[in-house]
């Protein structure tokens, strides 16, 4: 999906059902997708520390990888 505005209906959904591990992973790529890191880190982190292990898990990592370095970068100037 490239359609930022699915990711965040996604997570409100998910946090509405009780899937916080999907809600925090969909939110998070929410957050990357329009540009606010330190959120997307936020829920990322939550993402990989509650989802079970697996390919969603894998991403949630890999995302939150970029999203580190991303922020480290601009912090660097």
């Amino acid at each position: 999906l490239r359609y930022p505005k699915t990711y965040q209906l996604l997570g409100i959904l998910e946090e509405k059902l009780g899937h916080m591990p999907e809600s925090h992973y969909y939110l998070g790529i929410y957050m990357q997708d329009v540009g606010k890191l330190e959120p997307s880190v936020f829920h990322l982190k939550k993402a990989t520390e509650m989802l079970p292990e697996g390919e969603q898990k894998q991403d949630a990592t890999n995302r939150l990888k970029t999203v580190q370095d991303v922020l480290k970068q601009l912090q660097q100037g």
